[in-house]
């Protein structure tokens, strides 16, 4: 069961010089009972996922995990995840190369080999989702590229100036800020920063540099005075941010009491979460009727990228 032999192309849907062929062996008591291989469809997704890797930008990062689901909705360009996600594997190290597991760079022509031995229903540490139960009808496939999960803040902003130009009230506040990209968003930092407002105006907040990973940020504000207990979010976000230096807020109109609050929880995507990271592409497999499997069935999944 090792690579596969007359790869099959798809047409190239999105003009990237790059095609695609998935194939899936089922092995049931040490035997491979089924076999498919087909087409699979690099969605649109991909485009930006490459386009960050190329010039550096550390919001994606190398394709890392395969996925497998239950999902019967025909592949999509606009596709951003599998249509029902039950289960997903983290790839093997770069350079691996064996019969149930690769992630290795071939050339004449060149490809990338992803190879993955999934075992859903049988419990083991480091896997990055449960263990399945029961019986899963196994009815699609996909790659993800990781996207990396920014840091929650641990600094508290400072607040830099205040004037008498704007609508803010002098009442007493609490500030505390966030980073975003473009899947989520970081917990609000814990400590944050008091200013009293001594005249009707405005007043503004330094953030600090901006990690790499974050595209925007974002302001929450407890109105001490009249609307204690929340910090409620304030405005628009900070976007884009600067290349260098500190980030910096004006807040020129008067805090809201009510809306969405500080988040608690980092959904910024740490690699490895279900539903997670940029789909790069998607098939369906196992038709018709999908891949039946339950108790120590194993399935092994390839996926090859062939460029140019």
């Amino acid at each position: 069961m090792g690579r596969m032999d007359d790869v099959v192309r798809m047409e190239d849907n999105l003009g990237l010089g790059i095609t695609g062929e998935v194939a899936f062996w089922l092995i049931r008591d040490g035997a491979c009972v089924r076999h498919e291989r087909k087409k699979n469809l690099i969605v649109n997704l991909s485009r930006p996922f490459l386009a960050d890797l190329a010039r550096g930008w550390l919001l994606s990062a190398p394709i890392g995990v395969i996925a497998i689901g239950t999902g019967s909705t025909a592949p999509s360009l606009d596709d951003a995840a599998l249509a029902s996600e039950v289960y997903r594997m983290a790839l093997p190290a770069p350079g691996t190369d064996t019969p149930l597991q690769a992630n290795t760079l071939l050339t004449s022509p060149t490809q990338i080999v992803f190879r993955q031995t999934l075992t859903p229903f049988v419990a083991s540490s480091g896997r990055p989702t449960s263990p399945l139960v029961g019986t899963q009808v196994i009815t699609e496939f996909g790659l993800f590229g990781d996207v990396l999960a920014i840091a929650t803040p641990t600094a508290a902003a400072t607040i830099s100036s205040q004037n008498g130009t704007g609508t803010v009230l002098a009442k007493n506040f609490n500030i505390k800020y966030t980073w975003v990209n473009d899947v989520g968003e970081t917990a609000a930092v814990a400590t944050a920063v008091a200013h009293t407002q001594s005249v009707q105006g405005s007043f503004t907040i330094n953030l600090g540099p901006a990690p790499t990973q974050a595209t925007k940020a974002r302001l929450y504000i407890e109105n001490v005075t009249d609307a204690p207990g929340t910090f409620w979010r304030f405005g628009t976000d900070v976007s884009p941010l600067p290349s260098s230096g500190n980030v910096t807020f004006t807040v020129s109109t008067h805090p809201p009491t009510s809306g969405t609050a500080a988040p608690t929880t980092n959904t910024s995507t740490a690699p490895g979460n279900n539903g997670s990271g940029r789909l790069f592409n998607r098939a369906l497999i196992g038709a018709p009727g999908g891949v039946s499997m339950s108790g120590t069935d194993r399935i092994m999944v390839e996926n090859i990228l062939t460029f140019g």
